[in-house]
């Protein structure tokens, strides 16, 4: 992804930008050293994001960075350009991109807690708060997530957090994911339970 939207920003902002403007316009965002906030949607994605975005809703913009393409286009350019570039022999070979420490603060800017140490992740995986991995097959969905927060990231005031408050973090950490349920089958075989409320007995 991170080789792909750096195609992308070349690809529709180049030309348009003299080379000191494009330079700053041509930051992805992915963190370069330790960090100690989310990382932010930078100005030359949005830029992408709102040319795109006037396709889809066939409004016609008042400078066009995408010169009468198609953001459909665009995109399989780019993307079969990244491919082509780290295709060996067949096989895709591409450079993993370091992953650096985010590093939160258990107090908000007024000072206030707003969690515990123990509870705040050491890594950024530059996709939000949580990782999702979705799969289309012939036979239906597969899907994987992990969220660091678990499946309850609330503390109560006396500090107490919940069981779940941290039991999903390490597998955010490790980039390692469990599976995501679809089916009611699939749920019940799991051990998850169905009860049924009469709001009208």
């Amino acid at each position: 992804m991170q080789h792909w939207l750096t195609e992308l920003l070349n690809h529709a902002l180049s030309d348009d930008l003299s080379p000191q403007m494009f330079k700053k316009y041509s930051v992805t965002g992915y963190p370069i050293a330790t960090i100690r906030s989310a990382v932010a949607t930078q100005p030359g994605t949005a830029i992408l994001i709102t040319a795109f975005g006037a396709q889809d809703k066939a409004i016609k913009p008042s400078f066009d960075f995408l010169n009468g393409q198609t953001a459909n286009a665009i995109i399989r350019q780019t993307f079969e350009r990244v491919i082509n570039r780290f295709n060996v022999d067949d096989k895709l070979v591409i450079p993993r991109t370091k992953v650096f420490p985010l590093k939160f603060s258990p107090y908000n800017f007024r000072g206030i807690v707003q969690s515990s140490a123990e509870h705040l992740s050491k890594e950024v995986m530059n996709r939000g708060s949580e990782n999702n991995l979705f799969v289309a097959t012939k036979d239906g969905f597969q899907a994987w997530d992990v969220n660091p927060a678990g499946q309850s990231g609330f503390i109560n005031q006396q500090g107490v957090a919940s069981k779940h408050g941290n039991d999903q973090l390490k597998m955010f950490e490790n980039f390692e994911k469990k599976p995501v349920y679809w089916s009611q089958s699939e749920l019940i075989k799991h051990g998850f339970k169905f009860e049924i409320i009469n709001a009208n007995p």
